[in-house]
Order: structure tokens, then C-alpha cells, then sequence
């Protein structure tokens, strides 16, 4: 997708259709009600401006058929010659014009496709992960341990369907060391802090049953004593159900994004209670990208067609750097 304007014109430069769209994106870090940051949406504008053009094009062009042909009678007439006298002779076509009717922009059954997380992996393999090796004073088979722990932790965060759409906190707590799950648990009471650790849908909407797409990378490196810190990056792509397919315009007024770069400690070792042993979520950035911004000043994912925005504002890159997990998190606002 490229360069969503509220003024809506098509770039010069061949960008594709989503130009139309505009551009809805934010950005939010984990511990603050206060959306820290930026997002992006569509503007419809520029649709609404081709079709004026072509309202104005049909309007014209029979007012100057109609001038010429005013003006050539006139030049006949004094000429002498009747124009009726000569009535010119109409075939018919020799086949009648056929209608094409285009194909629907959205495809519940393949809703990624059109988007730049169509080739992305199917769920948490969607992460690359090194080959562990040691760490420190950490040997590669505990390195290993400590990542799938990691691993289960993102998966029940942003990729489990009781936590996204039932928002049943239960799978995710679960993953954590006990002696955080209360504090957490507390956090997630308030629907804008629980953002800043999971990923939840608003509740009048629902995904397809297409698994969420995943593109990204888990690194680790020493911590503090008894600790392993790791740094997740990665996207992850979600595909709304609708009911009306055929009205939308793009795959991305179905598809939603949000980039995550999180920081984990996992504690083990004598030095620490049996209780604090686990994954303990660290520092967490998100930007949210082809969203509904009304549910997300709640707290909640919704897809870009369940909101129809006149104010967008004009978006400085095209879809695939707000989809690549290898780019800097922008901090451009589209809400």
C-alpha cells in the first residue's frame, strides 16, 4: 500500500489502488494509559474526487456533442443541403459489448493475499530463532529451555484466540513467573494498559479462521545474574470476518497489523525464589497499522472498515515498511 492522502490523488509515481485509502496508524508503549505514539488511516477522499470528475465528464461531453453537432446543421443549412434528406444509415453491431464484472478486492477464504503478509508464516513459527548456543554462564540446552518459554509467552499473548477475542487473560498468565502474574493480571484489568500486553479484538467483531501471520525475529544475550534477556521483534497480521465482502475495497480494510518490539528476562537459578523463575515481560513498543482508531483509543483492535475516517492523515511510506519488522518503529500518528 502506498501513500494514503486525505486529498486522496493518485500518485504519479504508479502507487497502487490502497492510495485511495488513506492512512491510519499509532503508536503505544506498555506501561502508560496514555497512547504514547503514533498511527495511520485512510482517507477516502480521492475515491470521492474520481467519481465528481466523472460526474462531471458525463455531464460535459453530451453539452459539447451537442454544441458540434448544433453548429455543423447550421453550416449545411446554408450550404443548401437538408440534413434530414440524407439520413444516415445505422448498422447494428455485429456483436453485442460484454460486461465484465471485476473481481471482489477481499477474499475471506485467502485474506492475506494482496497484502504484504500474504508469504509470511502461519503463527509463532513465523519468529526466527537462532540455533541456541550458551550464554554466559547459561549452557545452549538451558538457552533453549529459556526461549520456547519466550516463545509460549508472544504465542499466548498475541496469537491465542482466548486471550485475543474472549479476552481470557488465563493462557497468557499462565506463561509468566507467579510471583508477576498478580501485578500483570491487575494491569490487564484496564482495557489500555491490557494493549500493552496482549492483543485483544473489540467485541463486536471476528477473525476469519485463517491463522494470524507472523513475521519477525527472537534474539538473547546475558542479563543480571540467573537471567537470560531476550529482545522480540515481529508483526503480526490479523484478518477480520465481515459480512459484506464485496463492498470493500482493499484486503487491508480486513487485515490488521501491529509491529511489537518487546524485551523479556527469564530468572532461573538458586539466587532467586522457585516463584520468580519464569518469563518476566520487560519494556514493550506497538504500532498499530489499517485499524479502527476509535476501538483502539479503547484499548481494542478493530478492522480499518468498520471506521471511515474524512481526517486521516497522509501516510510517509508505503504498506510494506509499516508491515516490516526489520524497519524502526515510525512514530507518525494517522488517528
Amino acid at each position: 500500500m502506498r501513500d494514503r492522502d486525505v486529498g486522496g490523488h493518485p500518485d504519479p509515481g504508479g502507487r497502487n489502488q490502497s492510495a485511495w485509502r488513506g492512512f491510519r496508524a499509532r503508536r503505544h508503549a506498555r506501561r502508560t494509559a496514555r497512547q504514547a505514539g503514533e498511527q495511520w488511516q485512510p482517507g477516502r477522499g480521492s475515491a470521492r474526487a474520481r467519481t465528481v470528475a466523472m460526474l462531471v465528464a458525463a455531464l460535459t461531453v453530451p453539452l459539447l456533442v451537442a454544441g458540434l453537432a448544433t453548429h455543423w446543421d447550421t453550416v449545411l443549412a446554408l450550404a443548401g443541403t437538408d440534413v434530414e434528406d440524407e439520413p444516415v444509415p445505422r448498422e447494428p453491431p455485429e456483436r453485442t459489448a460484454q460486461t465484465r464484472v471485476p473481481e471482489p478486492a477481499v477474499d475471506l477464504h485467502q485474506p492475506f493475499a494482496g497484502t504484504p503478509a500474504a508469504g509470511w508464516d502461519d503463527g509463532i513459527g513465523g519468529i526466527d530463532v537462532a540455533e541456541p548456543e550458551a550464554v554466559g554462564s547459561f549452557t545452549a540446552g538451558e538457552v533453549a529451555e529459556a526461549t520456547e518459554q519466550v516463545l509460549d509467552t508472544i504465542e499466548a499473548a498475541y496469537l491465542n484466540r482466548r486471550v485475543i477475542a474472549e479476552h481470557d487473560a488465563g493462557p497468557y498468565l499462565a506463561t509468566l513467573a507467579p510471583d508477576v502474574r498478580d501485578e500483570i493480571e491487575a494491569e490487564l484489568a484496564d482495557p489500555n494498559h491490557a494493549s500493552g500486553y496482549v492483543t485483544r479484538i473489540a467485541e463486536s467483531f471476528e477473525l476469519l479462521p485463517a491463522q494470524h501471520k507472523v513475521n519477525g525475529s527472537l534474539a538473547v544475550e546475558p542479563g543480571g545474574p540467573g537471567e537470560l534477556a531476550f529482545e522480540a521483534s515481529f508483526s503480526v497480521a490479523y484478518a477480520f470476518d465481515t459480512d459484506e465482502p464485496d463492498r470493500l475495497l482493499d484486503p487491508l480494510d480486513i487485515v490488521s497489523l501491529r509491529r511489537i518490539e518487546e524485551q523479556f528476562s527469564v530468572v532461573s537459578g538458586d539466587g532467586f525464589a522457585r516463584s520468580s523463575h519464569g518469563v518476566w515481560p520487560e519494556e514493550q513498543e506497538s504500532v498499530y497499522y489499517s485499524m479502527s482508531c476509535e476501538a483502539l483509543e479503547d484499548g481494542y483492535l478493530a478492522p480499518a472498515f468498520s471506521e471511515r475516517r474524512r481526517d486521516a492523515q497522509g501516510a510517509e511510506h508505503d504498506d510494506e515498511y509499516y508491515f516490516d519488522p526489520d524497519e524502526p518503529l515510525t512514530d507518525e500518528d494517522g488517528c
